[in-house]
């Protein structure tokens, strides 16, 4: 494929090709940079366990003055890994109240709160990212969100729980669709 395209430096990425696809999408941000090709750089870089190079490239992304709720996503996500939870709370606080950023960050803060096994926490979490996904009419995000927590349920053996989440997910996914029609 052509190491300059978009397309290619993603197909890179998603076959698992972190180093080839890294190569490619510093080429695509020498070119033309945008916030994707910076989601995709930092995204190689976490898969290769380069935290230092994942941040690096979160903090050009801002530097340029490129902003995205995923880059606070990503962020929050590289917190994690290093055990910053005041970090994490700093992402969490700074999606507050934003409409499309909200319910990502409380998404990742409900992961985190299964992660730890305050279960009970990551649903109220869960539900609460599904709440601001559906005022940011973003209902198949809302949908997807409760079909994980669901999932997350079943795992734990939380049948009734997960039935719970399905049934809600499942709903929200036939509405949507509805919607669009």
């Amino acid at each position: 494929c052509d190491w300059s395209s978009d397309v290619c430096s993603s197909d890179l990425m998603v076959a698992g090709h972190y180093q080839d696809a890294v190569d490619a999408q510093r080429a695509n941000i020498s070119a033309d940079p945008n916030v994707v090709d910076y989601l995709n750089l930092a995204g190689s870089y976490v898969a290769l366990n380069k935290f230092d190079e994942a941040q690096a490239t979160i903090d050009e992304a801002f530097s340029r003055k490129l902003d995205d709720p995923v880059l606070h996503e990503n962020l929050y996500t590289l917190d994690f890994v290093r055990g910053d939870t005041a970090k994490m709370d700093h992402e969490v606080s700074l999606a507050t109240g934003k409409s499309g950023w909200e319910d990502l960050l409380l998404y990742q803060q409900s992961n985190t709160a299964a992660w730890h096994g305050r279960i009970n926490d990551a649903r109220s979490l869960t539900r609460r990212a599904a709440e601001s996904a559906t005022r940011a009419d973003t209902k198949e995000s809302a949908a997807l969100y409760l079909a994980d927590a669901a999932l997350r349920d079943s795992v734990f053996g939380f049948r009734d729980q997960a039935r719970q989440f399905s049934a809600e997910s499942a709903k929200i996914g036939r509405a949507s669709c509805r919607e669009r029609v």
